[in-house]
């Protein structure tokens, strides 16, 4: 299978998701998080529970196993139908791992900032499973936007679902201001 531009940029993507996570990852396990937060994180007790620190540390793995793929699939301009099944099956991963960290982090409660974590519309979980719909051999362009439409649609009405039960709201204001905007 040959590369394309939409696996170079997925490639970049994953490369700055490794550098991201593991930057988080030794956030979460430095005593009271000083990297970058000075002591103060509000959110302390979100990313010291092992199970979140699990989802990370699972995330990492699997977007290093997406970065190195690309990197080599870059590099040989051509992959094995092997490597691309097990890309295929990384990229799934990742994109069910934020649905997975949705329903974990709601699970328990964690303090005050409980409605501000900002756990919102898995967009990237979205991205994620729209490239592997687009990777796949699916000649009717209909049909394709098709199922591009129906991801969308699925993904948001799922979240709509579990909003209220996991409690993913979160409170908007007015920069500056105590005004809410909803």
């Amino acid at each position: 299978m040959k590369i394309k531009r939409l696996d170079y940029i997925l490639t970049g993507i994953s490369a700055i998701a490794v550098i991201v996570l593991i930057l988080s990852c030794l956030n979460m396990l430095l005593p009271e998080h000083e990297y970058g937060s000075k002591g103060f994180d509000p959110f302390r007790e979100y990313y010291t529970n092992k199970g979140i620190v699990w989802i990370f540390i699972a995330r990492l793995i699997f977007w290093l196993t997406v970065c190195i793929l690309g990197i080599i699939w870059i590099k040989n301009k051509t992959i094995r139908p092997l490597c691309f099944n097990f890309l295929m099956l990384s990229i799934l991963i990742i994109a069910l791992l934020q649905w997975f960290e949705l329903w974990y982090g709601s699970t328990f409660y964690y303090g005050e900032v409980r409605d501000k974590q900002g756990l919102g519309v898995p967009i990237l979980s979205i991205a994620l499973q729209i490239y592997i719909l687009l990777r796949l051999v699916i000649k009717k362009r209909t049909l394709l936007i098709g199922l591009n439409a129906l991801i969308i649609i699925m993904n948001y009405g799922i979240y709509s679902l579990v909003y209220q039960n996991w409690r993913l709201y979160h409170d908007f204001y007015f920069p500056g201001t105590k005004i809410p905007i909803w």
